[in-house]
């Protein structure tokens, strides 16, 4: 055989693997292998719309118990189920359209017309039952939940829900492609386990509050978990029509900072929020706790805010240092800033170097340069040139915010049980809130994207 007819029956071979390869995948493989995203209808031109589609265990407990009626039990059967995609269809009603994949006794338990034994915890004493849902038979889910029933019927390895049989219908045909299926591409983060869009494009009316109109609004999210923690990514198209503009900024410094580091928050402007801050308040910006500090020899974590630029206070200065809302500061000074501080009543520091100021109740001795690098580890990526951006310990936090609450509580004492600090009950609530929580951070290139990891 001469070298050009071996090569040509290579070619042939290939040929005919691949077609055989391509029969498989069309014809051979079962009809459940197909995603539960094809099961949902495209929504119509300017609609309002809310869609998920990923692992049914994302459903967070916490919203399914807050939403009720039959969106709401619809929401708590896909957080049973092993992947699951739900259209709400806002502009019709509230029309729903569900495509869940379930377990095979699942479905067996279904096409009995059954309740499956995992569903009992979630329907209670919900009826199922069999009718006719005009050409095809579907099942009937009623109970105490809504006076609006729920109908299912299975598709292959797939249960449909809907808000009507009309919708039962209007699913089986974007199944078989009689009309266009939900598209199936995600733009952010495609392998993720999660994805969300939240279209608003079809709102009518303007947010006065806001003294702007809600041209376009689009919020699409993907997320994953897993035991080490998770990541929330998020792109919010329009939403620079509602809220002020701030301008992002390169982070290739940082103002001294308490140490060791506790949590952190960095925000390069908030000039559209001037009308509430003082001047020297509208960034840069960069909170922070950790380090040491104490009020009325009550050891406290430190914390302190920091800027780039001289922190201006209303003192009265003499040879003996500067007097500020009734407090003495002393000057200090060493290779590489300068201040003020005190130890009575409370450890209050006010610092200044060639990168900007820092003011707080922390020792002074605990204000350092960070390592920059320390901050590439504990933030999402891009930070440096971002807008917003934060690391939280919550039991860190807590422990900080507990040391405020009872040194606020010594310097403003109560008066007919009632504080005299404000927002004092604000901060024993997040106090409670931040000891249950591990670690999350942030980082938001602008105010209409962003990335939230935790731990």
């Amino acid at each position: 055989m001469t070298m050009n007819k071996k090569a040509t029956s290579w070619f042939c071979a290939i040929i005919l693997g691949l077609s055989v390869l391509v029969a498989f995948v069309f014809f051979a493989m079962p009809e459940g292998a197909r995603s539960p995203l094809d099961g949902l209808p495209r929504p119509a031109d300017g609609s309002t719309y809310f869609l998920f589609d990923g692992v049914g265990k994302l459903i967070p407990t916490e919203l399914t118990e807050e939403i009720h009626g039959p969106i709401g039990m619809a929401l708590k059967l896909i957080s049973k189920s092993e992947k699951a995609a739900f259209l709400v269809d806002f502009s019709s009603d509230e029309e729903f359209y569900g495509s869940l994949a379930f377990p095979r006794n699942a479905l067996k338990h279904l096409k009995n017309g059954e309740i499956p034994p995992d569903w009992r915890s979630v329907l209670g004493g919900a009826n199922i039952s069999s009718v006719d849902c005009d050409d095809f038979g579907c099942l009937r889910i009623s109970g105490a939940f809504s006076l609006k029933p729920i109908f299912s019927l299975v598709e292959g390895d797939l249960v449909f829900l809907a808000s009507s049989p009309e919708g039962l219908k209007t699913m089986l045909r974007a199944m078989s492609l009689r009309i266009e299926p939900y598209p199936s591409y995600w733009s952010i983060e495609p392998q993720w386990d999660g994805h969300m869009t939240l279209d608003l494009r079809g709102l009518d009316r303007t947010w006065k509050g806001l003294g702007a109109e809600f041209k376009e609004g689009v919020l699409r999210c993907a997320w994953k978990e897993g035991p080490e923690g998770g990541a929330l990514k998020w792109r919010f198209d329009g939403l620079e029509d509602l809220v002020p503009s701030f301008t992002p900024r390169y982070w290739g410094e940082v103002p001294q900072l308490p140490d060791p580091l506790g949590s952190v928050i960095g925000v390069s402007d908030l000039t559209g929020l001037a009308d509430y801050l003082p001047e020297s308040l509208k960034g840069p910006l960069i909170l922070a706790s950790g380090g040491t500090g104490s009020i009325l020899s009550v050891p406290l974590s430190g914390v302190c805010f920091a800027t780039f630029d001289a922190i201006d206070l209303v003192v009265s200065e003499d040879s003996t240092g500067i007097n500020w809302e009734g407090y003495t500061l002393k000057p200090f000074s060493s290779d590489w800033d300068h201040g003020w501080f005190t130890s009575s009543p409370a450890t209050i520091t006010l610092s200044r170097s060639e990168i900007g100021s820092a003011l707080g109740i922390v020792d002074k001795r605990s204000l350092k340069y960070p390592d920059l690098s320390y901050f590439d580890e504990i933030l999402p990526s891009g930070w440096k040139h971002s807008f917003l951006w934060g690391y939280v310990n919550g039991p860190s936090l807590a422990h900080a915010l507990e040391g405020i609450v009872k040194s606020g509580r010594l310097i403003f004492p109560e008066k007919n049980g009632q504080s005299t600090l404000l927002g004092i009950d604000a901060l024993v609530y997040l106090t409670r809130r931040m000891r249950k929580v591990g670690t999350f951070s942030f980082t938001l290139p602008d105010i209409s994207e962003g990335i939230f990891l935790w731990k």
